[in-house]
């Protein structure tokens, strides 16, 4: 077995895919040591041509992070050192395009929400802009603002501090009692263009009401 192509991959913040080729006239499996990377395919029978493989990494908000590609073929190994550069994607200003919603009260829809809105044209309070900084390694502030109609300005409405961990938003959230709770909400999609987060929560405190939302941004700088 041999590579006849990279043996050392760099991949972009972004994540998107690059290739490995090797020959081996022997049956052979890939495996890889972290879970933000994707081979395609996994495994594979005894060729005489070139095989190729795509080796891919969901969007790093991170710091640079590395991994490793194994081909095996029977008892021939060989590895593949992957590298992703550290990704900011999330820092800046996103403009809220469309926000979904579905609020469930003893199994049935009490508030269902469909709306979409334009951060370039803003005209009401469902009009907001929310805004990232990086502080240190996945942690960021966010200031939310909404579209203020009488003064015709953006007013800052509130500001956090939340985590990124694997893909998904942590932050603290007060409920009405004074004690806090931990609310996670996925990154669903992160582009350099587009940010989608998804949050479902099961039996919310003291009314064990159940809720869906689905929130697309555009980023705006």
């Amino acid at each position: 077995m041999s590579l006849t192509g990279l043996t050392n991959i760099e991949l972009g913040a972004e994540g998107r895919g690059q290739t490995i080729t090797f020959l081996t006239n022997r049956n052979w499996t890939v495996s890889w040591s972290e879970p933000w990377i994707t081979v395609t395919p996994s495994s594979g029978s005894a060729s005489n041509g070139t095989i190729t493989l795509n080796v891919s990494a969901t969007a790093n908000q991170g710091v640079a992070r590395s991994a490793t590609v194994t081909i095996k073929a029977e008892s021939l190994s060989q590895t593949v050192n992957v590298k992703q550069e550290s990704g900011d994607l999330l820092v800046g200003t996103w403009g809220l395009i469309h926000y979904e919603s579905r609020h469930w009260r003893n199994g049935k829809i009490w508030i269902s929400e469909d709306i979409d809105c334009n951060p370039y044209a803003p005209s009401s309070l469902w009009d907001k802009k929310f805004v990232f900084n990086h502080i240190e390694n996945n942690s960021y502030a966010m200031t939310i603002y909404y579209w203020n109609s009488d003064s015709s300005k953006w007013i800052a409405d509130s500001a956090e501090r939340v985590s990124i961990q694997n893909n998904t938003f942590v932050s603290s959230v007060q409920n009405s009692d004074g004690t806090y709770r931990a609310v996670e909400i996925e990154i669903r999609s992160l582009t350099s263009e587009q940010l989608v987060l998804y949050d479902f929560e099961r039996n919310i405190p003291e009314s064990g009401d159940e809720f869906y939302e689905k929130v697309t941004f555009t980023r705006m700088n």
